[in-house]
């Protein structure tokens, strides 16, 4: 597909300033508070709401006395911070969300979930939670019958997947790649790509080959030679 790619400027010290007070209203937060995070953002929008999310369920976590907020040292640090707030089962499974990519099938985590068999929590209203706290949105792409979500900020999935221990990456990927299969069926082929990124991940070699050859013979089949080629050489 397509992609275009629209250059924006940074948004003015006014602006910030207005967005962040709107994005922590109701929140008790501090000028030098606002000017960290004017600092940190440097006119980033999608940077003024993760800082702004994480001061927001700081003062959630810090009762009657919000005067020990302080901002996070970095974006990164914010989101890892956000994460750590978040109760176990939410926390396990944002992670766990996130081998898949950005966008992610919420069968798919089901399936894995159940092979990894580490935990067992009704996913449908930790989903909604962690929409509501802004980790994770509704892809709308997929439209009525969408089963599928979208972390709100890609830097917050890469945070995520490095929460997890190198031997549960391992596995969920693993986990993953055998939920891909028998969820899609026939029509695996269509998911080859990212099939072959998760039997590398799993260390699974051979499976990974056979999933290059897949995906190259996908990728020559509607004409897009030099992935096929790529793909080829990956097998």
């Amino acid at each position: 597909f397509n992609q275009v790619v629209i250059e924006l400027d940074r948004m003015s010290i006014d602006s910030s300033r207005k967005l962040i007070v709107h994005l922590t209203d109701g929140v008790e937060v501090s000028g030098t508070v606002i000017e960290d995070v004017l600092r940190l953002s440097n006119g980033i929008p999608l940077h003024m709401i993760e800082l702004a999310r994480s001061l927001v369920d700081m003062a959630g976590t810090a009762g009657s006395d919000k005067s020990g907020i302080t901002l996070p040292a970095s974006i990164l640090s914010a989101m890892v911070s956000r994460i750590d707030r978040l109760d176990a089962p939410g926390r396990e499974l944002i992670c766990q969300c996130s081998v898949q990519g950005d966008v992610f099938d919420a069968k798919i985590t089901e399936m894995a979930r159940r092979k990894f068999k580490r935990t067992n929590y009704p996913l449908d209203a930790l989903f909604v939670n962690l929409e509501s706290r802004g980790f994770i949105k509704r892809n709308q792409v997929y439209g009525k019958a969408m089963i599928h979500w979208v972390f709100c900020q890609p830097l917050m999935r890469e945070a995520c997947y490095q929460n997890l221990s190198l031997r549960d990456r391992r596995e969920l990927h693993a986990h993953s790649a055998d939920a891909m299969e028998e969820v899609y069926g026939s029509s695996i082929e269509n998911y080859s790509a990212q099939l072959a990124m998760h039997r590398e991940c799993a260390e699974q070699w051979r499976l990974a080959g056979e999933a290059h050859l897949l995906s190259a013979g996908h990728a020559s089949n509607v004409f897009i030679n030099d992935q096929a080629v790529l793909r080829y050489r990956q097998a």
